[in-house]
């Protein structure tokens, strides 16, 4: 379906929710989680000072400028920017790609579920809670929901 006929049928109030909308829906999701992991390459080079700076000043204590901690910042920080160079890819061509777009998908549940026990468990504030689990577990959801309208390239995506 080409834009012009999805706008079009956005503004006349048919929406193809079958696949056009659903489609589209999931390529910005995807897009939009890509250039926020993206965004960790700035923390991969981040002197530990700044990091410490940041720490404390998203209310989340002392930080610990152990080389561990720091390597592991900057490691976990790397895996972010890998996997949001691969939802960014994803996104290019959703169909091609149909498995792996529904393993991040589900994948993503599973991991909003972990991550949010850990923020409670740890003590993290209430707007860190809010943003990494729930928001995880909404676009996750979304790209699920988005995935089900979808055929894959050979045509066996399920609908």
């Amino acid at each position: 379906m080409s834009n012009t006929t999805l706008s079009a049928g956005i503004a006349g109030g048919t929406t193809d929710w079958g696949g056009g909308v659903r489609r589209l829906v999931l390529v910005w999701v995807l897009r939009l989680m890509g250039m926020a992991e993206l965004s960790a390459v700035v923390a991969v080079f981040l002197p530990a000072a700044w990091m410490g700076c940041i720490h404390e000043f998203l209310g989340l204590g002392a930080f610990a400028a152990a080389s561990t901690t720091v390597y592991l910042a900057r490691h976990l920080s790397a895996m972010y920017v890998v996997h949001g160079g691969f939802l960014w890819v994803a996104s290019v061509n959703p169909e091609g790609h149909l498995p792996l777009v529904r393993y991040v998908g589900a994948s993503g549940l599973v991991f909003s579920v972990f991550i949010t026990v850990l923020d409670v468990w740890h003590g993290f504030p209430w707007y860190w809670m809010l943003a990494e689990g729930p928001g995880l577990t909404v676009c996750s959801g979304i790209i699920l929901w988005c995935a089900r309208g979808i055929a894959g390239r050979t045509g066996t995506g399920r609908s």
